[in-house]
């Protein structure tokens, strides 16, 4: 097929704004690339110390506290009959002493203290904690949603032009549909071969639904994406009736 056409014309520049089609949105469901793990070591920040009091108390009634505890009876001397060995813790690990008392009962303190308090003063210095934490190889999954969106953009065109290539050139590639419209009616027909097909459902009706008379009925036929040279025959089925006078 050979069509007789020009390849360019000139064209002044400009400043284009348009947008994108409406791009649908959709929910991206993935994951970060596998992470090594690593040992982190550490310490916490230095703390400044402080110095603590308190003060226990204690409800217990008034008692007394057994001060030697009697372990057998000791003959003369020292120094004489009537002397008893009595035990006694000489250091707070209890470990044991003996001493020699003329009684055999048992030795209490001699006041009864009841409820009593302790005071403690602990001093706290500044100090700081270290600390090692071991992070195993990991990934983190994530969901993002994209909405439905455009995107606007701008661009500028300067004034130029392009070079007329003159000629007769024969296409390599057809288009892959036709338009067909009647009086502006877009019919269903798309191939690019038809034989028989009936437009008269396209014709631009009156009001009482019969075909418009005394105008020029307009049939295009357009290509789809390609240039196309296009040979149509339209065949009109005309019926005429004679009748007496009037316009019909």
């Amino acid at each position: 097929m050979y069509v007789l056409y020009s390849r360019a014309t000139a064209s002044g520049g400009g400043t284009i704004k348009s947008s994108t089609t409406k791009a649908g949105g959709q929910s991206v469901q993935s994951s970060t690339t596998n992470s090594g793990g690593q040992s982190v070591q550490s310490s916490t920040t230095q703390s400044g110390g402080q110095s603590v009091q308190s003060e226990t108390t204690s409800s217990a009634a008034p008692h007394r506290h057994l001060m030697f505890d009697f372990m057998e009876s000791q003959g003369a001397p020292p120094p004489s009959s009537g002397w008893n060995v009595f035990a006694y813790a000489q250091s707070r690990s209890g470990f044991q002493g003996l001493i020699d008392l003329p009684t055999s009962n048992p030795v209490y303190t001699y006041s009864a203290d009841g409820q009593h308090s302790h005071s403690v003063n602990v001093n706290i210095p500044s100090h700081n904690h270290d600390f090692s934490i071991n992070i195993p190889s990991h990934k983190h999954d994530f969901s993002v949603n994209i909405p439905a969106h455009t995107h606007d953009f701008e661009f500028e065109l300067d004034p130029h032009k392009h070079d007329i290539e003159y000629g007769i050139f024969e296409l390599d590639r057809l288009p892959t549909e036709l338009e067909i419209t009647v009086d502006g009616n877009k019919t269903p027909y798309t191939e690019l071969k038809g034989e028989n097909i009936d437009l008269t459902p396209y014709l631009k009706k009156d009001s009482d639904g019969k075909i418009q008379r005394d105008r020029y009925a307009v049939i295009e036929i357009r290509p789809k994406d390609e240039l196309a040279q296009i040979t149509a025959t339209i065949v009109w089925g005309v019926f005429i009736q004679s009748r007496k006078g009037g316009r019909y």
